[in-house]
């Protein structure tokens, strides 16, 4: 089964609100993307702002910054239930992955699109979940890169126990061949939210993933 987790990428509290109101009672989990305007170009939201939603959501940060371990104990105050962060980034990546742990949080490792299997393979088998972009990280909208599926395999060849996961350009035009990869969690944006109504652009999204 696959399963749609809804990704909120804004730097305006109403905006996060407004999207929180509208998934409220259609999901479990939601990805907030945490931006420090160094790893990628732009800012967002503060992971405090999330707090109010601890009890409604199983809530992931998405960490794309430049030090993750600053970020831990915040994300643990604010109610997330699991972080990832990216191989990418300037802390090393199997401290992160313990300091995670040692907090109580499910752990997660993102991938660049130009980020090899390769690169992150001696840390894939102690983390929960591998995520990979599907575009460059920063921006929703963009178009998908299909050559990152090619990623799945590898990642289950390390570890068949690593969830994988992809995110960015998930839309209804490119869900049927993610999830013949082999993904089991896509997540999913723009695809929602630049429609009028998210609850029915979930309801056919969570329809395609069944065909």
């Amino acid at each position: 089964m696959v399963h749609i987790i809804p990704a909120i990428l804004t730097s305006e509290k109403k905006e996060l609100d407004q999207r929180m109101t509208a998934l409220r009672g259609k999901v479990s989990w939601v990805q907030i993307d945490i931006m420090d305007g160094e790893f990628v170009p732009h800012t967002s939201i503060e992971i405090e702002s999330v707090t109010l939603y601890r009890d409604a959501f199983s809530l992931e940060a998405h960490l794309m910054v430049n030090h993750p371990l600053q970020y831990i104990e915040r994300c643990k105050k604010s109610g997330v239930k699991r972080i990832t962060f990216h191989s990418e980034s300037l802390d090393d990546p199997r401290t992160v992955l313990q300091q995670i742990m040692m907090a109580g949080m499910e752990t997660g490792i993102a991938l660049n699109p130009e980020t090899t299997v390769a690169d992150v393979a001696s840390v894939v088998p102690i983390t929960n979940r591998v995520l990979l972009l599907g575009v460059h990280p920063g921006a929703q909208g963009q178009t998908f890169i299909p050559d990152v599926l090619k990623k799945v395999r590898q990642i289950r060849d390390i570890s068949s126990e690593t969830i994988v996961a992809l995110d960015g350009g998930v839309n209804e035009a490119t869900v049927a061949q993610i999830i013949v990869s082999g993904i089991t969690e896509v997540v999913v944006g723009s695809a929602l939210f630049q429609k009028n109504d998210v609850g029915d652009a979930l309801k056919r999204l969570q329809g395609l993933t069944k065909e």
